[in-house]
């Protein structure tokens, strides 16, 4: 029974020590890509060159990713699920946004924030993914209009969301250019929320209360 309990002991202990070296190899791919592609875009960058930079055989590489495009793609999944995520705690209900309670919807938004800020300004860049921009605002923008209770393909409200989603994200972009600290964003979407800037939204709200809260 001893012997057999070592050997199923090594056996996991074995596994554990795989699978950690698989997520570890997995993770120098895609640290080694998004080190390049902060400098150049995506159609300039090769296999090689990533896993030069990480220090690995291209077998390696194809091994977990059929080409650079995938690895954007699983760091951009990573990134939506997270904000998607962010979103869902931020916005449980309407009581915070309704209520106006900054440091509640702050509490949830900063982390993602702090996680995410180089990926989201890096993607939105010149350089980045042109389709990015409309997948972060697709997701921010059906948790707003659930929350308010706004019917989809609503003219007025879509351009009101356009205007504000656009100013953040572009918020972040220059950010990141300028090599500003992170608290100064943080700081700068304090003083959104205080002002209440989706408030002009409400308007378009299918529920009578949301609509009187309009200001």
């Amino acid at each position: 029974m001893d012997k057999l309990c070592l050997s199923v002991g090594q056996g996991e202990d074995t596994m554990r020590k795989q699978t950690e070296k698989t997520l570890q190899t997995k993770a120098d791919l895609i640290a080694a890509f998004w080190q390049l592609y902060k400098e150049k875009p995506i159609n300039k960058i090769t296999v090689k060159e990533v896993t030069d930079t990480a220090g690995y055989y291209r077998s390696t590489m194809y091994y977990y990713f059929e080409d650079v495009y995938a690895i954007l793609e699983e760091i951009e999944t990573s990134v939506l699920q997270d904000w998607e995520a962010s979103l869902s705690e931020a916005l449980y209900d309407n009581r915070a946004l309704l209520k106006n309670d900054v440091q509640v919807i702050l509490k949830q938004i900063t982390p993602f924030y702090q996680k995410n800020g180089e990926y989201i300004a890096v993607l939105l860049s010149p350089n980045g993914d042109p389709l990015f921009q409309e997948k972060i605002k697709s997701t921010l923008r059906q948790k707003i209009f659930t929350l308010l209770e706004i019917p989809p393909h609503t003219p007025e409200a879509e351009l009101i969301f356009e205007c504000i989603s656009s100013g953040i994200l572009g918020m972040f972009v220059k950010w990141y250019n300028d090599k500003l600290p992170l608290h100064l964003v943080i700081n700068v979407v304090e003083i959104f929320l205080q002002q209440n800037i989706v408030s002009p939204l409400f308007r378009y709200s299918t529920n009578p209360l949301l609509k009187k809260l309009t200001y």
